[in-house]
């Protein structure tokens, strides 16, 4: 499926994942690069260990930990679409060596086909909150995650309540179920996992500037090649959503939330 052939209609009616996967959008994580490298500081990977990212996208976080790392890493996402596009560019962003150390496979985080303790880090860059049973998909993560291996969950999580009218339309246009959990939800749900907490690295996120918005939503729209009128649908639909995601940023941090699974359980620490 192709921009090219789309009426304007089409792509003023088409959802959230479906637009952003045939636009090539990065879909960067929580804190962008820098929550990948704070990750990456605190996990001790080397060229041998094995890395899964879960609910990859279009390949982002897979193919800077590639950069960063050259380990063996396979991406998963639950569309299509996504690992699509993630597969295409492969080739364009790594070199032969890399390539050849990173795959992409759709798969489903609440039962990832994969066998138990099979990677060095199980990480996801944004992706668990758009999953519908996430207690079951952190136990995936564990389940999977080799003894004494690591757990990221890299996350957005809200310093401040927002208006009951913003999630709304954030749920209504990504066709998603967010609710606007602080960072002690989260780490509430992570503590049922039985997984070891190391630590919590936070980073509040900036609103940009409305021209920089439009700016974005321009040059995205007319790297395609496409009709007049299919630009400007583009267009107008990317400037409604970076602009809902602007007014969001008011309320949210980034969260990069570090675990480690131990095979035994130690006593509490208090210290």
């Amino acid at each position: 499926m192709s921009l090219k052939n789309l009426e304007p209609y089409e792509i003023e009616q088409m959802g959230y994942v479906d637009f952003m996967a045939l636009l090539d959008e990065t879909n960067r994580p929580p804190g962008d690069l820098s929550s990948i490298i704070k990750m990456l500081q605190n996990v001790f990977l080397d060229k041998n260990s094995k890395v899964l990212d879960v609910g990859c996208n279009t390949g982002f976080c897979t193919f800077e930990i590639s950069r960063i790392i050259s380990c063996n890493i396979i991406g998963v996402d639950i569309n299509q679409n996504m690992i699509n596009v993630a597969s295409s560019n492969k080739s364009k962003f790594l070199d032969k060596e890399r390539k050849s150390k990173v795959d992409f496979k759709v798969d489903d985080a609440k039962n990832l086909s994969f066998e138990d303790n099979s990677f060095d880090l199980v990480m996801s860059g944004g992706s668990t909150a758009f999953v519908d049973d996430i207690p079951t998909a952190l136990r995936e993560y564990k389940r999977v995650c080799s003894d004494y291996g690591y757990v990221c969950d890299i996350n957005f999580y809200y310093h401040t309540a927002p208006p009951d009218k913003l999630i709304k339309d954030l749920n209504d246009m990504m066709g998603t179920n967010i609710q606007p959990w602080d960072s002690k939800h989260w780490e509430a749900m992570y503590d049922e996992t039985g997984l070891e907490l190391v630590n919590i690295y936070r980073e509040k996120i900036h609103e940009v500037e409305d021209s920089k918005v439009l700016k974005y939503a321009e040059i995205m729209a007319q790297r395609l090649e496409i009709s007049k009128d299919g630009t400007e649908a583009v267009q107008n639909k990317l400037r409604e959503i970076m602009k809902l995601f602007n007014e969001n940023h008011k309320y949210l941090s980034a969260g990069v939330y570090l675990y480690r699974k131990n095979p035994h359980k130690y006593e509490m620490s208090l210290f």
